[in-house]
């Protein structure tokens, strides 16, 4: 009886799906306006949009918590924005001068689904992107507000970027328990999450197909910091040097092989307040990490892996969340992402296995601490481009936290939708 409940909400999401990608794909084109005194600019943007069923059975008893957890075997099913929000983008251009371009960006991503009820407040908007960017022989000057070098690559380069992955939300597997924010591809499953930030970026010339990036950007706590429900929660969250990220990056090809591959690193030290020096939390933490990957493409075939290993980094986003014990020493996490794809005609075929790992601290080791030891998942897609504007997207993944103790928890997401481009 289960079993043909879910599949009529299924074929009937299909059928939706399918009525919506015929009539979008009527759609016109980006929108761009060019002047006289050369300016130009362009609207762009796209809409996505995916029916997501999350299921499986409660956590057990005496395990930790975790932002991938259900406290409950319920079958949670939501219409909501995939792993990227929506978005509407604006860029403007100015003359060329003396061998400089110069170029304006201004990106909005909101979110189209409320959280879990429908009277709930409006969907999170957030601009993500508001930045200029300066080009020359010197290479390009980034200024303002772009999405963070560390691990970006990995994130980019995630198959899911235009699916679903793994959604977030501890209690409510489909959506989140206050805002309305998108899906999590695979953050905390091989890799975290690089977000949006205030940046200096510096990028060299292409060398061969190499090239380096490195920025000062704006520095974060390093802890998640304390609130009513955890008054006491470590958090350095004195900052008086920035952020310091770089990445070295490659793209080649031969022939009908193509290579890319990077490394990367960031840096950021935080100190601890006077109210976490009373709690004999003192002097300074550093949140330190490292990643690299490699990707091959041939014959329609792209393999990629990617991985990194840091300090004080957290599990899922970076640096602000669980990166420190109870005493403020920093925890070490580390995770890797291994995708294959085929590109057929139109038609993309995808899987990957993601993996994440939290090391015990000498603190936690002695208290016997049941936290978060472990997160995998493996993710399998199709990802069909019905025409340049509209893309149409099935997913299923298979997803376990583990915590020490030995205690786990799987889950089971199905996710149909997809994009409209503009």
């Amino acid at each position: 009886m289960q079993v043909t409940g879910m599949f009529r909400r299924w074929m009937t999401v299909m059928v939706v799906a399918l009525v919506v990608g015929s009539y979008a794909s009527r759609a016109e084109a980006a929108i761009e306006i060019k002047s006289d005194n050369g300016w130009s600019a362009s609207f762009s943007g796209f809409l996505n949009l995916f029916m997501v069923d999350t299921f499986g059975p409660a956590a057990p008893a005496g395990s930790g918590g975790d932002l991938y957890s259900r406290p409950t075997d319920n079958n949670w099913f939501r219409i909501r924005t995939g792993f990227l929000p929506s978005c509407f983008a604006f860029n403007a251009e100015a003359p060329e001068w003396e061998g400089l371009k110069f170029k304006l960006r201004v990106g909005i991503y909101p979110q189209l689904n409320n959280s879990n009820t429908r009277t709930s407040v409006s969907p999170n908007i957030d601009w993500r992107e508001f930045n200029l960017t300066v080009d020359g022989k010197f290479g390009q000057l980034l200024v303002g507000r772009a999405i963070n070098l560390y691990q970006s690559e990995a994130t980019l380069g995630d198959m899911s970027l235009f699916g679903v992955g793994i959604p977030g939300a501890a209690g409510a597997p489909g959506a989140t328990a206050t805002y309305g924010w998108p899906t999590l591809g695979h953050i905390g499953f091989g890799y975290l999450y690089p977000a949006f930030g205030a940046q200096f970026r510096y990028t060299t010339p292409d060398f061969g197909g190499l090239k380096l990036a490195v920025a000062a950007s704006d520095p974060s706590n390093i802890g998640a910091p304390p609130t009513s429900a955890s008054p006491t929660a470590p958090s350095a969250s004195i900052t008086s040097i920035p952020l310091f990220e770089g990445s070295l990056t490659y793209s080649g090809k031969f022939d009908s092989v193509s290579l890319r591959g990077w490394v990367g690193g960031l840096f950021n030290r935080a100190w601890f307040a006077p109210d976490q020096q009373a709690l004999g939390r003192t002097g300074a933490v550093n949140g330190v990490g490292g990643s690299a990957g490699f990707g091959l493409g041939v014959s329609g075939f792209d393999l990629l892996a990617s991985g990194f290993y840091g300090s004080g980094l957290g599990s899922a986003t970076q640096l602000d969340g669980d990166s420190l014990d109870s005493t403020g020493m920093p925890i070490t996490t580390s995770g890797f992402l291994l995708q294959a794809t085929y590109q057929l005609d139109k038609t993309k075929l995808g899987v990957n296995y993601g993996q994440h790992m939290v090391d015990q601290t000498t603190v936690q080791k002695v208290a016997s601490w049941n936290g978060l030891k472990q997160r995998q998942s493996v993710t399998g897609g199709v990802y069909h481009d019905l025409t340049k504007s509209v893309k149409i997207v099935a997913e299923y993944s298979w997803y376990q936290v583990s915590w020490y103790g030995g205690t786990s928890q799987a889950g089971n997401v199905v996710a149909l939708g997809g994009f409209f481009f503009w």
